[in-house]
């Protein structure tokens, strides 16, 4: 019989006659012995092989029963040969769910760094936030900043700038006027209604406000040029 890779084993029955099959190959006697030279299923290249039932320790001395082994040895064949194909196909749906898996494991890496660097980027800015309004808030307050009044001459107090005589106080035992003291002279018992606040939110008595406000116009009074002459 002619050896092909392609060749398939084929039943065929006569009418009247026992199904018979033809295996590929080429079944032949050593000695007393049957052997089969073929290529089986999942192999590359055909060899011989000894027709021995299972258990036994030698190839068969009969024909028929020749067949039927090599028969079983060719379904065996066609079955290791079909298990490991559905074992590849598995092999290869498993690794690629495995790399599937592992590109959404790295997406998801990537996603918890880029989470975590973002988190870390505003925590950052929310404590140079604070540290700056911490800065901030310790600064001096503009009332909180000391004024000390330089000794001037107090001159006379033009009319426009004259302060309105406060009257005279009336019975202190039945109306009690409640009194201060001057943040810049330090003079005390002034009536807290005669203080007046500053913008940097000190409280002055008549005479230091008209001083400052002397003090203030001769700043603001440009001077005369020339000159000087001794």
């Amino acid at each position: 019989m002619a050896k092909s890779k392609t060749t398939k084993p084929k039943a065929s029955q006569a009418k009247g006659q026992p199904l018979k099959i033809t295996l590929p190959g080429r079944i032949y006697q050593r000695g007393a012995r049957w052997w089969w030279c073929t290529e089986l299923p999942g192999e590359d290249k055909p060899r011989a092989r000894a027709l021995k039932a299972k258990g036994d320790r030698a190839a068969t001395e009969d024909r028929k029963r020749a067949e039927e082994i090599a028969l079983e040895m060719w379904e065996q064949a066609v079955w290791d040969m079909a298990q490991r194909q559905v074992k590849a196909e598995a092999d290869q749906k498993v690794a690629k769910l495995k790399a599937q898996f592992l590109e959404k494991i790295r997406d998801f890496t990537q996603v918890i760094e880029q989470t975590k660097a973002k988190a870390q980027a505003e925590a950052q800015a929310r404590m140079e936030a604070e540290a700056k309004l911490k800065e901030l808030t310790a600064q001096p307050k503009p009332a909180e900043i000391a004024f000390e009044p330089q000794p001037v001459e107090i001159p006379t107090v033009p009319k426009s700038l004259e302060i309105t005589p406060v009257s005279e106080p009336q019975d202190m035992t039945m109306n009690p006027v409640e009194t201060a003291t001057c943040e810049c002279c330090n003079a005390a018992d002034i009536p807290v209604p005669d203080l007046k606040q500053i913008d940097s939110g000190q409280l002055l008595c008549p005479n230091c406000l008209a001083a400052l406000k002397m003090e203030v116009q001769a700043i603001d009074t440009p001077k005369p040029t020339g000159c000087r002459t001794e």
